[in-house]
C-alpha cells in the first residue's frame, strides 16, 4: 500500500501535536524511529504519548515493517498498530485502568484487551529511589483479552526506562523499552524490544534496538538507525 499507511499517520500525528499543544488540552510526546534490522527489513515506528485532562491517557504505538530486498521495499509489507487508552484512579498516577486494542496484518490477529497499569516507579515509598536514579518502571496487567484463538488467553507487559550516568552524558543517553509475556493457554511466549538512545542534536538521536519475537521464524535481530522526538 505504498506510502499511504506512512503519510496518513503521519500527518495525523503532527496535527494531534499541534492542536494539542496550541489548547493545552494535552501535553506529551511524539517520537518516530527508522530501523535497518538485522533479519533484513526496515522498520518505521511512530509513538504517541499524552497525557490528557481528568487524568486520562493515551498512548499509540505503530509498526510498519517492509523488506530490504523487495524490488518495491517501500512498500509496507505488514504492520502492527497499538492502541491504549488508560484512566488513572488518583493524582499520584500508581494504578490505571487499561484498555488496548491491537491490529497486525493477516487475517484473524486483531484483539482487545483490558485489564490494570501499575507505576511502580510513582508509588510514594518508591518514587524518591527511581527519581534519583532515573528510572521508571510499570506493569501492565491483562488478564482480559477478546481474540480469535481458542482458550483462555492473557498478557503481562513489564515497561522500562533509564536515563544512562546523567552527570556525564548531560541526560543525553538512555535506555527503554518492553517485554510482553503471553500467556497462550499452556505456552508462554516473549516479545520484548529495548532501545539505546543517544541524542546528538536536538531532538535527533542515533537509535540501536534489540528486538526479541518469539512468534517470528527468526525471533531476534538488531537494528540501528535514528530517531526524532517532539515534545508537546
Amino acid at each position: 500500500m505504498k506510502y499511504y499507511l506512512i503519510i496518513t499517520t503521519l500527518i495525523w500525528c503532527n496535527a494531534y501535536a499541534q492542536v494539542a499543544g496550541e489548547t493545552k488540552a494535552a501535553s506529551g510526546k511524539l517520537d518516530f524511529n527508522y530501523y535497518r534490522d538485522s533479519r533484513a527489513y526496515n522498520v518505521m515506528t511512530i509513538n504517541l504519548l499524552a497525557d490528557l485532562p481528568g487524568r486520562f491517557q493515551y498512548f499509540s504505538l505503530v509498526d510498519y515493517f517492509s523488506e530490504m530486498q523487495s524490488p518495491e521495499s517501500a512498500d509496507t509489507e505488514r504492520y502492527y498498530i497499538e492502541q491504549n487508552v488508560r484512566y488513572y484512579l488518583s493524582q499520584d498516577k500508581v494504578l490505571a485502568i487499561s484498555l488496548q486494542a491491537a491490529m497486525q496484518s493477516g487475517q484473524r490477529n486483531d484483539l482487545v484487551r483490558a485489564g490494570l497499569l501499575v507505576n511502580i516507579s510513582s508509588i510514594s515509598t518508591l518514587e524518591d529511589f527511581f527519581k534519583r536514579n532515573a528510572v521508571t518502571f510499570g506493569i501492565n496487567l491483562f488478564p482480559v483479552q477478546a481474540d480469535h484463538q481458542d482458550g483462555f488467553n492473557w498478557q503481562v507487559e513489564y515497561i522500562y526506562s533509564v536515563v544512562i550516568a546523567p552527570r556525564i552524558f548531560n541526560s543525553r543517553l538512555y535506555l527503554a523499552g518492553f517485554a510482553d509475556q503471553n500467556m497462550n493457554q499452556d505456552e508462554i511466549s516473549w516479545v520484548t524490544e529495548h532501545q539505546l538512545g543517544y541524542r546528538f542534536y536536538n531532538n535527533f538521536f542515533v537509535v540501536t534496538e534489540y528486538r526479541i519475537n518469539e512468534g517470528l521464524d527468526k525471533e531476534t535481530g538488531l537494528g540501528v538507525g535514528l530517531e526524532f522526538l517532539l515534545p508537546f
